[in-house]
């Protein structure tokens, strides 16, 4: 099974207690890249708090390894996000802690799955996560974005024939 992004962040948020995501209970939201979290801005003040927001991106790298194969390496990121208030250091600096608090389950679950081999996440690399503070983000919304990788072969193979 393929790792579907959107798919599984929205899960997370349905089921993580303090996120809760339903449709009654908007806590879910894509956005299409981290710059600003484009594609997000519009919809951010009709959230329940503390949301997830899932960016859809199609970023990765090549990866050399020890054999004659190259590996992609797919980045993907979300975000965890609370208000505060923008003139309040100290309690942009809360919601910061607080959405770590649950960026660290949602990192959890991610090991976990990728132990019970669900959801594609075969090759979950919890190495290369990277939580940093985010904020502010449409004027008053502070948490933590994070981003990961799957190591994957890459399917880059050199074929004589497609040249002249």
């Amino acid at each position: 099974m393929e790792y579907n992004h959107l798919e599984y962040m929205e899960n997370v948020a349905t089921s993580l207690k303090e996120i809760a995501h339903s449709s009654n209970h908007k806590a879910f939201a894509t956005a299409s890249g981290m710059g600003l979290l484009e594609g997000l801005m519009e919809g951010i003040t009709s959230l329940n708090l503390p949301c997830l927001v899932a960016i859809d991106d199609v970023s990765s790298r090549l990866a050399e390894n020890d054999t004659d194969s190259i590996s992609e390496v797919p980045f993907y990121s979300f975000c965890i996000l609370k208000v505060a208030n923008t003139n309040d250091s100290l309690a942009q600096r809360k919601a910061m802690r607080e959405c770590k608090v649950l960026v660290k389950k949602v990192i959890s679950k991610l090991r976990t799955d990728r132990r019970n081999g669900v959801d594609g996440l075969k090759y979950f690399d919890t190495g290369s996560v990277l939580i940093s503070g985010i904020g502010p983000v449409a004027g008053g919304y502070y948490g933590c974005s994070v981003s990961f990788s799957l190591l994957q072969p890459a399917g880059v193979v050199y074929n004589a024939s497609d040249w002249l």
